[in-house]
């Protein structure tokens, strides 16, 4: 792919969501599956921007689910790029797996934080008979979270 691409041309990469997340949740471990598509982009200074290929992707992110001032909060991280699979190439076949190894640097640097940021808000627990959840137990058990709160 290097050997394609001038060293002092710029590149860009579009990371698009194409279908709705999916959270799947085990004893103690839940994913949100995200399904989508990266595509790698470069253009010349006054020149629009050309594709240079779209890979489809399937990104697994562990969940972190904490209660702060009466919100539950989600927190992720990478568990893995579980799958990626060239759609479309305008500079022919190239090794993947190099492109692979980058591309997880990308959605760990950059693509993780600001899904972090904009679940940052937490959503807000509902206001049942004066409970309160700052004592809670937080635990997963197949397709569900479990609130246990326990008396103050």
């Amino acid at each position: 792919l290097s050997e394609s691409l001038p060293p002092s041309q710029p590149m860009a990469i579009e990371i698009r969501i194409t279908k709705p997340p999916v959270l799947t949740m085990q004893q103690d471990k839940g994913l949100v599956h995200l399904f989508g598509t990266a595509e790698f982009l470069t253009s010349q200074p006054g020149a629009a921007r050309e594709s240079l290929f779209v890979l489809n992707i399937h990104i697994n992110l562990d969940t972190q689910f904490s209660i702060q001032e009466e919100k539950l909060r989600i927190s992720l991280a990478l568990d893995s790029l579980y799958e990626m699979a060239l759609a479309a190439s305008s500079v022919g076949t190239f090794a993947e797996l190099p492109v692979k190894g980058f591309l997880v640097n990308i959605i760990e640097a950059a693509y993780v934080p600001a899904i972090n940021g904009a679940l940052q808000e937490g959503i807000p627990l509902p206001n049942l008979l004066g409970i309160k959840y700052e004592n809670a137990d937080i635990s997963m058990s197949e397709n569900a979270l479990v609130l246990n709160v326990k008396a103050t």
